[in-house]
């Protein structure tokens, strides 16, 4: 198997991903539940999986096949939306969809290329103690 079969591969398995958590959060995002006197929908935990899942494209892959996954499970995220929820929801949900991942891929891989691969590199710049002379 040729990185062309293996790179369509894994976009499909990861725009399939999508559209279930997409589908997930839309059915959830109906459950309310009430946290510490807060109320939070059901759907409120479990979209926060598709970041994980776009990280992990940006990793495995490159940032221009996690803006592919992005960009073909626009409109079967849209469909599965509405089946799901109302128009409104549907229109929200996708857009919220669409521009917080393009963020999160931009953003992050800018960080990326600054700072370099290892995410410890990261954590440890932010959270380590500054020299003492």
């Amino acid at each position: 198997m040729n990185s062309m079969d293996l790179n369509r591969k894994l976009i499909t398995y990861l725009v399939l991903g999508h559209c279930f958590i997409i589908a997930i959060s839309n059915y959830l995002v109906q459950f309310p539940i009430n946290i510490f006197g807060l109320d939070y929908t059901i759907g409120t935990f479990t979209f926060p999986i598709i970041v994980l899942a776009t990280d992990l494209t940006v990793r495995l892959s490159n940032a221009r096949n996690a803006r592919k996954v992005i960009g073909f499970a626009f409109v079967p995220a849209f469909i599965i939306s509405y089946i799901f929820a109302d128009f409104r929801i549907a229109i929200a949900s996708v857009l919220a969809y669409s521009i917080g991942q393009l963020l999160d891929v931009f953003v992050f891989s800018k960080v990326r290329d600054r700072v370099g691969d290892d995410g410890l590199n990261f954590c440890l710049l932010y959270t380590s103690p500054s020299p003492r002379d």
